[in-house]
């Protein structure tokens, strides 16, 4: 009845995300998020009297299946009512339950709960077709499609956008982050950062290549700690966009590693514009937190370490035209209950130092 690939599907990115999310369910714990909540609420089990509504059917007679995350419970009916054809509303049943409840959860965990729940009634409907009921074949694939939807829609990625100075990596970033409600991670605030810790003044004239805070040492250290946060935050369900050049290999195995021990989604983006158009934004750049000249930028070039695997992003031309193809790569940025690969719609990227 189901397609045994597609259930394996399913069964791989469900082990992906619980194995990669024990600092999420342990913060859920923590914080008092299981609640002694229904259980099985369906969308028949809600009746609207003129006195108001009232739920009926609550796993009354079973602890361990009534006592669940909050965003567990919520999640089945909201399941349905998509399931029903009205995804709105369950657009809107999420959106109002996160505010009254106050709950930051990653968009990721939502995808992770309806499909959960999906595939519960998927479970159901076999059942029922086993014991001989013709329509339960077709509701158990409408099912496990949904749910796989949101299987995938809730992969937690890290995502590097690497490139030279002037490539338009950190406007690429931050519009990626943007798209995808993503965690933005900046090497260059990381690294003005630790330098007003160490008492260093950040509006002094640009360091020379590969001196000062762009020493080796310096370098790994902030790169130590862009991935060190990047792991937190992928560990707690966030998919994170890493703003950084990534220009040496082992920079770039390092974020690799983390990706795999967090099993996250990675995915390399490499900036490209030519040598005339980067060193012409260099030159008309702002003051801000990068220091980088059209000389260190050459030296950079000369010294850069292939990039294989990066999937190249052309940023020579607009910023509409540029992410054109980030999303040709990330996914469009459609919400939760629109069968997208991204996360849902927050109100902005999260930065970390930005």
């Amino acid at each position: 009845m189901l397609a045994a690939a597609d259930v394996d599907r399913a069964d791989h990115l469900v082990h992906e995300f619980l194995t990669g999310r024990d600092r999420l369910f342990q913060d859920r714990i923590r914080h008092g998020r299981i609640v002694d909540g229904h259980g099985d609420l369906l969308c028949d089990d809600i009746f609207c009297l003129p006195d108001g509504p009232r739920v009926l059917d609550c796993l009354e007679f079973d602890d361990r299946l009534r006592f669940v995350d909050g965003l567990d419970d919520i999640a089945f009916l909201a399941m349905d009512l998509e399931h029903l054809g009205a995804p709105s509303l369950a657009r809107l049943l999420v959106d109002r339950y996160t505010d009254y409840a106050a709950d930051p959860a990653p968009g990721s965990l939502w995808h992770h709960y309806l499909a959960y729940r999906a595939y519960v009634r998927v479970k159901v409907a076999c059942l029922r077709h086993r014991q001989g009921d013709p329509d339960a074949a077709a509701q158990a694939r409408s099912l496990a499609a949904l749910a796989g939807e949101h299987l995938r829609a809730g992969r937690v990625r890290l995502i590097l956008i690497g490139g030279l100075p002037g490539s338009g990596k950190s406007t690429v970033a931050a519009s990626t982050a943007d798209l995808l409600s993503a965690v933005l991670i900046s090497s260059d605030v990381t690294r003005q950062a630790a330098a007003a810790g160490e008492g260093v003044l950040t509006a002094a004239a640009p360091a020379a290549y590969r001196r000062g805070r762009y020493d080796r040492p310096h370098l790994a250290r902030t790169y130590g700690e862009l991935l060190r946060r990047a792991e937190l935050c992928l560990g707690a369900g966030d998919t994170v966009v890493v703003d950084a050049s990534f220009t040496q290999a082992g920079y770039r195995a390092a974020a690799a590693e983390v990706a795999t021990r967090t099993h996250a989604d990675l995915v390399p983006m490499s900036c490209q514009a030519p040598t005339a158009v980067r060193d012409d934004r260099l030159r008309r750049r702002p003051p801000g937190p990068s220091e980088a000249t059209p000389e260190i930028a050459e030296r950079m070039a000369r010294d850069e370490d292939p990039w294989p695997d990066g999937i190249v992003v052309d940023t020579a031309g607009s910023i509409d035209d540029t992410m054109r193809r980030v999303r040709q790569i990330v996914g469009p940025p459609v919400g939760t209950f629109d069968h997208s690969p991204g996360p849902p719609p927050r109100a902005g990227s999260r930065s970390q130092g930005r």
